[in-house]
């Protein structure tokens, strides 16, 4: 109960002993109107007695008038006595008019009964004196003068009387005696969880009423007053319109049909009262705007709950000070606010992209992507499919990303790929994407971080590694070039002086031993041809192996690979160790040659590095090739000192090296193991002390069936029907002459030391089947002759064939990639110049 003070002239609140005393007469009265019309019909079977059902009836009505009698204002003392009056002479009646014997006087004992439990102890004492009296004077009207009514002799039924009526009061004193210290111990139990009860409702920290039908306060803790400002005496009695604002603040109750209001008239129903409007939000809370004895508003939250309190309507009303939450809420919202703006700062500013996409959709851009993508607005992208980034042959591996991450909560990264911007230039790329809520619905966010200047860091560092390696063996690579280079110069001077002779001779030269010296001349041109082979491959090899720019990736020969670069490494090997090839058959892996290369490379000087310089037939460097299942397998194993353990987990650490500072840069191994990394194969050492080390590269076969095979040779009986015209472009004049003399016996041949000078000889009208041109001269390169070739005679585009010495810029190293026309590297032979000549004339 929620009563702390009463306002004057209201009703005193029900205790809890009341409310248990009212309850008893609600039963009592509901257990009389189920049993007196079973009775009535018993007895008017047995006996047709129509008295004794008048009877029973009449008591049954105005016994069940008793609840009324207490909502009315009658005292539990009157209401008690009414029903012990109403049972008392039913049984008398009973009992003695209508002729039933002492049975219905046994049951006066009830009268008591009923008394003490809801009138109390006095009530019941009387009554059990007046039932006595009564029985007393029944009896002794049957001694004198009834006693054809009895079944025992007069004296025997007094005795049996005397005792059953003795026996009930004493059992109805006893009763009495221990109702009353029951109820007594449960009264105090009661009245301890009421004052715990109250105490709570007065400790709370929320402000509790109770407000009647009208609205009015009935009661307050004291949260109320402190709450509001209003002590006790000023809020009982006043309307709950005082605390808050205004009732009609309270939000309409919504129903199927309508919005009722919470008081006033509504249009539908008519007027409705308070009393109706709390009912109907009984149960619920809301908030509202509260006012404070000063007049301050304060935000409140209410929650109406209904009760009936002594058969009266209450409504409790909980009413919570939402300053304090709303204070915090307005800090939050603002440390929210500024958090969503840091953030979006932080997004704003992030170097990498970030690229929020919805069903393909492109909902947002960072000024970092846009910046990536070329694109100055990147509104300009937005509602368009983020698919349209991704160049065509990467849509696939790109699809299988976005599923990927669909049904993960985690991160999932994409390695190296591509966008594209809106000119299709293509930007490579690494992204890791993952779900998140943008806008209230779900999306996916993708990190994207551009590669540009990171491929072009780890070019440089490895060409810086292959300049390296290409220092530490320069000293051999010389050896191994003047060695064919001496007799290449021996032997041709050789021939020049011979012929000299001849030539001054003259006509005084003999045929005696012509044979014998021509011999010797066919010889020494052989021996220098073959020096001047070796020279060409040892270019071609470090050529091959310095390559700068990043090629496609495509099928490789691994051996042949291998076999190059111990070409290259050959000096570095063959004063340490003795080098055992055990190569198998295997299949070509997808990569590029050169980096490939640079890897071996790598290796095999480490592995000479490791063995002491001094020739020793024990001591072996081995290299093996095989291939098990769908990988390729190439170990390089030395027989010198091995590596020990406390540097073993370093060795593939950036700029860490044990070797002397002229010697290594440290990047070697790191940089083998990202090439290694980035053809999707693995890196792997084996070391013991004093006995060696084995390296091992695992790598993927391709899956591509594109022949490694060179273009097919011409056949050697195909021959010429009529001799094209070939123009020759070269700044250098002795290149020039050298092709001439190579072709003038199949071609009528002109030539140029630039491209300007061949526009000339195309401006009068010359028509040329062939065009050899070299990439790199002085005036114009052979990138801008072919581009002005292919406006002015592009019929002639399809007929170029590139030469060049092998050093050349950046952006021509990549227009020969991308360009179909032949190229041919210097030196070349004319078995080779002539194949390229004749397949492009279709031979």
């Amino acid at each position: 109960m929620i009563t702390l003070t009463t306002k004057a002239g209201a009703r005193a609140k029900p205790s809890l002993d009341d409310a248990f005393r009212a309850r008893v007469v609600l039963l009592f009265s509901c257990m009389l109107a189920i049993w007196a019309p079973i009775y009535s019909a018993i007895m008017y079977g047995l006996a047709a007695n129509w008295a004794v059902v008048a009877s029973t009836m009449l008591c049954m009505v105005l016994v069940g008038i008793s609840p009324l009698l207490l909502r009315w204002g009658a005292s539990f003392l009157v209401v008690g006595n009414w029903l012990a009056f109403n049972v008392y002479w039913e049984m008398l009646f009973v009992g003695g008019y209508a002729g039933f014997g002492t049975a219905p006087f046994l049951w006066l004992a009830v009268v008591p009964m009923i008394a003490l439990v809801i009138a109390g102890a006095r009530s019941a004492l009387g009554w059990l004196g007046v039932n006595l009296v009564s029985t007393a004077l029944y009896y002794r009207y049957l001694y004198h003068g009834g006693a054809d009514a009895l079944i025992l002799s007069p004296e025997g039924a007094l005795i049996f009387e005397g005792t059953v009526v003795g026996g009930l009061f004493i059992l109805v004193v006893l009763l009495s005696l221990s109702f009353e210290t029951a109820k007594n111990t449960a009264m105090a139990q009661l009245k301890a969880s009421e004052e715990w009860g109250r105490t709570i409702v007065e400790k709370a920290a929320d402000a509790i009423l109770t407000v009647d039908g009208e609205g009015l306060i009935c009661s307050a803790n004291e949260a109320s007053t402190t709450m509001f400002g209003y002590d006790r005496r000023t809020l009982e009695g006043r309307p709950f319109d005082l605390l808050v604002a205004a009732v009609g603040q309270m939000p309409p109750l919504v129903t199927a049909e309508r919005e009722i209001p919470f008081a006033g008239f509504d249009p539908v129903a008519g007027p409705i009262n308070k009393r109706d409007a709390l009912r109907a939000w009984a149960g619920s809370s809301f908030e509202a705007e509260g006012t404070r004895a000063n007049g301050q508003r304060i935000a409140v939250e209410i929650a109406i709950d209904r009760l009936e309190m002594n058969m009266q309507e209450r409504f409790v009303v909980v009413l919570r000070d939402l300053t304090y939450r709303k204070k915090v809420e307005a800090q939050s919202k603002i440390a929210l606010q500024q958090t969503k703006e840091s953030f979006r700062a932080l997004i704003e500013n992030l170097p990498n992209g970030v690229i929020v996409h919805r069903q393909a959709e492109i909902q947002y851009l960072n000024p970092a992507a846009s910046r990536m993508l070329r694109c100055e607005d990147w509104t300009d992208l937005v509602g368009s499919q983020i698919t349209d980034l991704i160049p065509p042959d990467e849509l696939d591996r790109f699809a299988a990303h976005v599923s990927q991450v669909s049904a993960s909560t985690e991160l999932v990264s994409l390695n190296e790929h591509h966008f594209q911007t809106l000119g299709h230039e293509k930007i490579p790329v690494e992204s890791t994407t993952f779900r998140a809520m943008f806008q209230n619905e779900s999306a996916l966010i993708s990190i994207v971080r551009d590669l540009t200047e990171s491929r072009m860091m780890r070019m440089t560092m490895m060409q810086m590694e292959r300049m390296s390696a290409v220092g530490t063996l320069a000293a051999g690579v010389a050896h191994e070039i003047n060695n064919p280079l001496t007799f290449v110069s021996v032997n041709l001077e050789f021939i020049a002086h011979a012929l000299q002779e001849l030539l001054t001779a003259g006509e005084q030269a003999t045929t005696v031993n012509a044979g014998e010296d021509l011999q010797d001349w066919s010889d020494a041109l052989d021996d220098a041809r073959d020096g001047a082979e070796r020279i060409r491959k040892i270019v071609s090899d470090l050529l091959t192996y310095s390559q700068q720019n990043e090629a496609k990736a495509e099928p490789i020969d691994v051996e042949k690979v291998i076999e190059t670069t111990i070409n290259i490494a050959w000096s570095e090997i063959k004063h340490r160790a003795r080098l055992v090839r055990d190569f198998e058959p295997v299949e070509p892996v997808l990569g590029e040659s050169s980096s490939l290369g640079q890897v071996v490379l790598n290796l095999l000087i480490n592995a000479a590095h490791a063995i002491p310089e001094t020739h020793d037939d024990e001591q072996e460097i081995r290299i093996g090739l095989r291939q098990i299942d769908e990988q390729v397998i190439i170990t390089i194993s030395d027989t010198g000192t091995g590596i020990p353990d406390h540097i073993l987990p370093q060795i593939f650490d950036p700029f860490f090296t044990t070797k002397s500072n002229n010697k290594g840069t440290g990047l070697g191994l790191a940089i083998c193991r990202n090439i290694v990394n980035k053809l999707n194969g693995q890196l792997t050492v084996e070391t013991q002390l004093d006995k060696g080390t084995t390296f091992t590269v695992t790598l993927p076969i391709t899956q591509s069936r594109t022949s490694l095979a060179s273009t097919a040779a011409l056949k050697d009986d195909a021959q010429l029907t009529w001799r094209p015209r070939v123009l020759i472009i070269d700044d250098e004049r002795l290149v020039r002459l050298a092709i001439r003399r190579q072709l003038t016996k199949d071609f009528e041949i002109d030539d140029v030391p630039s491209p300007n000078e061949a526009f000339a000889l195309l401006a009068q009208g010359a028509h040329f089947d062939i065009i050899l041109c070299d990439m790199m001269m002085p005036e114009d390169s052979g990138i801008e002759f072919f581009e002005r070739l292919k406006i002015n005679r592009p019929e002639l585009a399809d007929r170029v064939i590139f030469i060049t010495g092998g050093a050349m810029s950046e952006h021509s190293a990549k227009f020969l990639e991308t360009t179909d026309a032949p190229v041919l590297n210097k030196p070349f032979d004319t078995r080779e110049l002539h194949n390229q000549i004749h397949i492009l004339l279709k031979l």
